[in-house]
């Protein structure tokens, strides 16, 4: 599974984040909350959401568009003291 840890910011800081594969049979699961939010009637990516791909061999930072309502949810689950991991659909489903 591919999972988004959301980088510490505050409210109107850019978002960036780390996008990483994770093995749900590990014992050591790492912990994550998925998200399930409604898409609302415009789907046209409005939001520019820096994400850095996990690569190890080229490690490089992507630009993505999300739409509004995902901005939203980003916005809302990110704390300016730590990284919270999340699996949100519009980014960690290929």
């Amino acid at each position: 599974i591919k999972l988004l840890r959301i980088r510490p910011g505050f409210r109107n800081d850019p978002i960036t984040c780390d996008r990483f594969h994770h093995n749900l049979d590990n014992p050591s699961c790492h912990p994550y909350t998925a998200i399930s939010y409604t898409w609302g009637k415009d789907h046209t990516p409005k939001h520019s959401v820096t994400i850095d791909d996990g690569a190890k061999v080229t490690p490089r930072s992507l630009a993505i568009e999300v739409t509004s309502s995902a901005f939203e949810v980003l916005k809302n689950f990110r704390s300016h003291l730590r990284p919270v991991t999340i699996w949100i659909d519009a980014i960690c489903i290929n």
